[in-house]
């Protein structure tokens, strides 16, 4: 592990907000007395991911302002079902995860109070295994709608429903009039 910073947590967002704002990197060293470097090392790829996020939004309210009013409509309900869609994956992930967890906990609390003999000629082992099994299947579960909730948003095209998932803005500047 490196040394500490010499710059607070707050300190840090206040140099990437500048920064963002348009300051330099040099200036903002120079203020802070850091180097120029360990800005750049800090908040660069942040900063990057910010302005690329920033720029997809400005995008997406062009494409959107190129719509008919009523395909607006359609275009904002529809993103807020899928917004409404990856909120409830994200409940159904941290469900999963939590009777994964009493699940496993219950199992570890019978086990630790038998001996490994009476464990492997309990019948109450196939109840214990079955649990296991339960509490790791609600695991995946919980790990594979996270996976799912925190991908891009996809959507399939209305027209065919075969093809492969596009991301909402595709679909958006696919059916902007030319």
């Amino acid at each position: 592990m490196g040394r500490p910073s010499k710059l607070t947590e707050k300190q840090w967002l206040e140099v990437e907000r500048r920064h963002l704002d348009g300051e330099s990197i040099r200036s903002l060293a120079k203020e802070f007395g850091v180097s120029e470097s360990t800005i750049r090392e800090r908040i660069s790829a942040h900063s990057k991911r910010i302005i690329d996020v920033a720029n997809q939004i400005v995008e997406t309210n062009q494409a959107v302002k190129s719509l008919s009013i009523s395909a607006q409509i359609s275009a904002h309900t529809r993103a807020q079902r899928l917004i409404s869609i990856q909120n409830s994956l994200d409940d159904a992930a941290l469900a999963g995860s939590n009777v994964s967890k009493r699940i496993s906990e219950a199992v570890e609390k019978r086990t630790k109070l038998r001996t490994d003999e009476e464990l492997l000629d309990s019948e109450d082992m196939k109840a214990l295994m079955a649990a296991g099994l339960v509490s790791n299947t609600h695991a995946k579960l919980g790990l594979d709608l996270l996976n799912i909730a925190t991908k891009p948003n996809l959507i399939k095209s209305p027209e065919d429903t075969t093809k492969s998932p596009v991301i909402m803005t595709r679909v958006i500047h696919a059916n902007r009039p030319d």
